[in-house]
């Protein structure tokens, strides 16, 4: 019976374990992807501050349309950059849940041989 008592513990603890991952995983996930969501943003204000100084300061339209553009091609860079991190983060995330979820499954075997091998 201490033996039985001894492995549903220890079953209980994997799966707490596995389930704290679960959580880690989500939570790190969940901040990052806010953290890029805010720097897009802030790239959209500070681009957008930048147009109306352009457009306050300019002293001929050609000055105009050539900040404007030169702001388009930051602006693109900036986003392009944001999108690249963004997609990092998530394909770091699917090997972080693949590897998760692949020692989960290599637990749940071994757990279940145990319960029929005694």
């Amino acid at each position: 019976m201490q033996t039985q008592t001894t492995k549903w513990l220890e079953l209980n603890q994997d799966n707490f374990a596995a389930t704290q991952k679960w959580i880690d995983i989500n939570s790190n996930l969940f901040i990052t992807l806010a953290q890029q969501q805010l720097e897009f943003i802030g790239i959209c204000v500070e681009n957008g501050n930048k147009q109306v100084q352009a457009w306050t300061q300019a002293k001929g339209l050609g000055e105009v349309i050539t900040t404007q553009t030169e702001l388009l091609n930051n602006f693109r860079k900036q986003v392009v950059n944001n999108v690249h991190v963004t997609v990092d983060v998530l394909l770091d995330t699917k090997k972080q849940v693949t590897q998760w979820t692949e020692n989960n499954l290599t637990q749940a075997t071994q757990w279940h041989h145990a319960v029929l091998n005694p």
